[in-house]
């Protein structure tokens, strides 16, 4: 007996992926995305700090281009190029490694529609076969059937029956063949059309099951070349994430580097700006040195304004007492009496200095020079008269010489007072570094006059 012919369905799936597997792969591959994308943002942030520190310094921050070294100049310009080059790869490799992730997801999804499609239709075709290969196995079981309930029956019939009935079988099947001859004559026309479209039915069926066990040989080829795209994938991603972690430590010895070039610049400007500081400080001091000694210059000035006043002072004094000389002369010589007097005038020398070339100055005592007692000033009278006449005559010049001679002490000694008082020596005498000069006022001794 032949079986009827029918197709498994059960080794056809429903659907290739089902929704669980397809959510858990389009939430890694958006996980992916993600990574990706926040390492592209924190590769675009690292981007563009080294752009602001090398063409944007701001004041007080690094500044590359001023107080370096050529060579560190040139070292750290082709550092700078190289994280900026490495940089610009690897966002590169990051936004293609996202554009495959996204085509490769999106040509999955869509290769998985399309068999899951294909897979349904095929599904529908195998279930119409199916229907039509068991109407056409019933059709034919039928008559076969009815042959083994004839012979089953015959074994429990007797001899003697049995040949009778094998005379009636055999009439009977005379009968019925010449009543089947006929039924097939009338069944031959009147079906015959019938038996044709049948069998090419049957035919277009096969045809139809071969059609489908070869899409369903190339779904499968399909299948395992995702598969393969799939560990081809993976194969890759291994490759950018170890890319990725060369790239990272790169990145952290190049920060660290970066850092460190920060410190010690950072120590150099502070060392910088405490040498200036220190600098500062003994400018201030020099210019308040400076200061001081303007200041005594102008006060030595100022002294000397005085001097040069008390001298004239002392001049017209001289002048004074000249006159009283030349009166008492002519007094003298109107009475009679003779008075050696040398012709030239007592000479009174006196440098006035300026007030750049003012040094350090010790002002002799002017009592040194006038107080010679009464006979510094003594006079010689050619009359036989006696020295009382003499003395007495010559009493108002002696008293005015000697009230003169005890006024300049007392005025040069409260001037030298205020010299010891106002004037530092030791600070006056780095500047002004020239010949002391002294006044001194000469009056002509006695000797002098006799020897004139």
């Amino acid at each position: 007996m032949d079986r009827p012919l029918s197709l498994n369905l059960d080794s056809l799936p429903v659907n290739i992926m089902s929704e669980n597997a397809r959510k858990k792969y389009t939430e890694v591959f958006n996980k992916q995305n993600n990574i990706a994308e926040n390492a592209i943002q924190s590769l675009d942030c690292l981007n563009d700090q080294i752009v602001e520190y090398i063409f944007r310094p701001r004041n007080g921050e690094i500044s590359f281009d001023s107080d370096l070294s050529p060579k560190h100049q040139d070292t750290l310009k082709s550092s700078m190029v190289l994280i900026r080059r490495l940089l610009n790869d690897a966002q590169s490799k990051f936004r293609k490694m996202v554009e495959d992730n996204k085509k490769l997801a999106a040509r999955i999804d869509g290769s998985i529609n399309a068999a899951n499609q294909e897979v349904n239709s095929l599904r529908a075709e195998l279930l119409d076969t199916n229907k039509k290969l068991t109407e056409i196995s019933e059709i034919t079981e039928t008559t076969p059937q009815q042959e083994c309930g004839t012979k089953c029956d015959d074994e429990h019939i007797n001899p003697k029956q049995r040949v009778d009935e094998d005379n009636e079988m055999k009439q009977l099947k005379e009968e019925n063949c010449r009543l089947k001859a006929q039924n097939d004559i009338l069944s031959s026309q009147e079906n015959g059309k019938d038996i044709n479209c049948d069998i090419s039915k049957y035919g277009e069926l096969k045809l139809e099951l071969i059609q489908t066990k070869q899409e369903l040989n190339r779904a499968k080829e399909a299948l395992q070349a995702m598969k393969s795209d799939r560990k081809r994938l993976k194969a890759e991603k291994l490759e950018l994430l170890n890319q990725m972690k060369q790239l990272y430590t790169t990145l952290e010895d190049k920060e660290t580097e970066l850092r460190d070039f920060i410190r010690n610049y950072q120590q150099k400007m502070a060392e910088n700006d405490e040498t200036i500081k220190q600098l500062a400080r003994e400018r201030e001091n020099t210019e308040q040195e400076k200061w001081e000694i303007i200041k005594q210059a102008r006060d030595a000035q100022e002294r000397a304004v005085i001097l040069r006043t008390q001298l004239e002072s002392k001049e017209q004094h001289i002048k004074k007492l000249d006159m009283e000389l030349s009166v008492m002369k002519e007094q003298a010589v109107k009475t009679g009496y003779t008075l050696h007097v040398p012709s030239t005038p007592p000479t009174i020398r006196c440098t006035t200095p300026n007030s750049e070339d003012l040094p350090p100055y010790e002002t002799p005592p002017l009592s040194a020079n006038l107080t010679h007692n009464d006979s510094s000033f003594d006079a010689q009278f050619g009359t036989p008269k006696d020295s009382r006449d003499r003395s007495n005559s010559l009493t108002p010049l002696i008293d005015s010489q000697n009230k003169s001679s005890i006024s300049l002490p007392i005025s040069e000694t409260s001037s030298e007072t205020k010299k010891k008082k106002r004037i530092s020596l030791g600070s006056i005498s780095k500047v002004f570094t020239r010949g002391r000069v002294r006044r001194s006022i000469a009056i002509p001794t006695g000797t002098e006059l006799e020897g004139k």
